[in-house]
């Protein structure tokens, strides 16, 4: 029983209530101080309802009276606004090659733009193939031509990096950068 009340994250109810003696709150709202559990699920029974203790580390523990179908209802709506609440940022990747044309590296900046306008992180990659790699200070140089451009609404988050032939950088947008502070 207590391995599936740890995956429901619910308060246990009526039989799996091992305490003596609770407060109880009946579902028109009285409290009865010091009631024993045993009365208290009968009074539950009689109308109809479950008995939930819903603050187990009081002295001695808060049981209620109510519908345990409306109760966890309830529960699963204030994780559901819980959850509407946090912003899941994600960290989108942009892939590039030393050999990229203008146009193209135009079309990425919107797109990273877009992104960043989003607010999410922008993490830009230059992929090096073969004897590519000779070719590093181009494409350490198209990278920050791209920084410079986007710095009115991006911050490069560190330098850049180079590992196992492919150099990147990630930005974050500014007005983030301000929440953080």
């Amino acid at each position: 029983m207590k391995r599936y009340q740890q995956q429901n994250k619910l308060h246990p109810k009526n039989a799996e209530i091992r305490v003596p003696f609770v407060t109880l709150v009946t579902a028109d709202g009285e409290k009865i101080e010091n009631c024993e559990t045993k009365k208290a699920l009968a009074m539950a029974y009689d109308d109809g309802l479950d008995l939930i203790l819903v603050a187990p580390n009081a002295n001695p523990p808060v049981a209620r009276i109510m519908d345990w179908g409306k109760y966890k209802y309830e529960q699963q709506k204030k994780e559901e606004q819980n959850k509407k609440g946090q912003k899941n940022l994600e960290t989108k990747e942009i892939r590039l090659r030393p050999q990229t044309g203008q146009h193209d590296l135009e079309i990425k900046m919107n797109k990273i733009r877009e992104f960043l306008e989003k607010g999410h992180k922008v993490k830009i990659t230059m992929m090096f193939r073969g004897r590519e790699v000779a070719y590093l200070d181009k494409g350490k140089q198209s990278l920050n031509n791209l920084i410079d451009q986007l710095n009115d609404i991006a911050k490069p988050d560190d330098r850049l990096t180079f590992q196992f032939k492919r150099l990147s950088v990630t930005l974050l947008p500014i007005k983030q950068e301000i929440k953080k502070q």
